[in-house]
């Protein structure tokens, strides 16, 4: 028996009406495990400096720099952050408390893709503490032979551009408060 233009009209209505449901489920889904990871975010960067974290972050153009949030309480100025770490090797999130002059204060990793990534040892960050401002970060130009810089080595300098970036926008931010 053949099927009405109507009954074939109402068929689509209800798989249209379906799949909008549908779309609605997942971005609410999407929204609250993205509130829930900027929370989780914000605790850490308060755990980190000791400090409580601005409500809203600071625009920032560097896709690497997730979220900079200024550290509000007593004392020197102090800025957080959320970065993206990627390399050959797999990719990290980790949050960093910097001081006004660029000034890596501590790091803390959040999330990493591979337990097998460089990022995940457990003395990764320690060489990074207190670089920025007038402490470079190791870059490709201090690496002996770019031909032989392996896989780790490379993490380590992405992860030096990454932080080096984060310390020029913060000493940027910083510059524009005062």
């Amino acid at each position: 028996m053949a099927r009405t233009k109507k009954e074939i009209l109402v068929e689509n209505l209800l798989v249209a009406c379906a799949m909008g449901l549908l779309a609605l489920l997942v971005a609410g889904v999407i929204f609250v495990a993205k509130s829930g990871s900027i929370a989780r975010e914000r605790s850490v960067l308060s755990d980190l400096a000791g400090r409580p974290v601005a409500a809203q972050p600071v625009a920032i153009d560097d896709p690497s720099i997730r979220r900079l949030y200024r550290l509000l309480g007593q004392g020197p100025a102090l800025f957080g952050a959320v970065i993206d770490l990627d390399s050959r090797s797999g990719s990290a999130v980790v949050a960093a408390v910097v001081a006004a002059d660029g000034q890596i204060q501590s790091i803390r990793l959040i999330d990493i893709s591979s337990p097998r990534a460089p990022f995940a040892a457990a003395a990764w960050f320690a060489n990074f503490i207190g670089r920025g401002g007038d402490r470079p970060f190791p870059s490709r130009v201090d690496a002996q032979n770019i031909a032989l810089v392996s896989g780790a080595t490379e993490s380590y300098l992405e992860t030096g551009a990454a932080l080096g970036r984060l310390s020029v926008a913060v000493r940027a931010l910083a510059g524009e408060k005062s």
